[in-house]
């Protein structure tokens, strides 16, 4: 017999409430990654850019594939900041975002070609562009 005081445990809202709370924070977090990306909020400022809040959900869920993809979308930022520093010849610029995009991604295949573009900046941006096809 149940007691007319104690609640049923479908009555019990308290026992979702913090994977609801979770997965709210999650939201939270991807939304506020994404909208850093927008912002070109990559790395900096500490503690309110994309890399953290990617890194934050990642923390609270590790096979989240969307905080993955997040990162993945930072480090592809830092290879359009990175080619468009080549483009200009500000080859120490773009040297420096690839460093910084490898760190997050080190898998990331345009990194690693604009890394050899900016290794080889003597014979200019479309010197080094056709070296890499001979």
């Amino acid at each position: 017999m149940v007691s007319a005081e104690a609640p049923l445990a479908s009555d019990l809202g308290d026992a979702t409430q913090p994977a609801s709370e979770a997965a709210q924070i999650g939201d939270a977090l991807l939304w506020l990654g994404h909208h850093s990306i927008d912002e070109f909020r990559l790395t900096l400022p500490p503690r309110d850019n994309a890399y953290y809040y990617f890194s934050r959900l990642l923390q609270l869920d590790p096979s989240k594939t969307a905080a993955q993809e997040g990162i993945r979308k930072v480090a592809a930022q830092y290879a359009f900041l990175a080619e468009r520093e080549t483009a200009q010849g500000r080859f120490d610029e773009a040297r420096s975002y690839i460093r910084i995009g490898l760190q997050i991604d080190p898998n990331n295949q345009s990194l690693h070609l604009l890394s050899e573009l900016t290794d080889k900046p003597k014979a200019g941006f479309w010197g080094a562009l056709t070296s890499l096809f001979q």
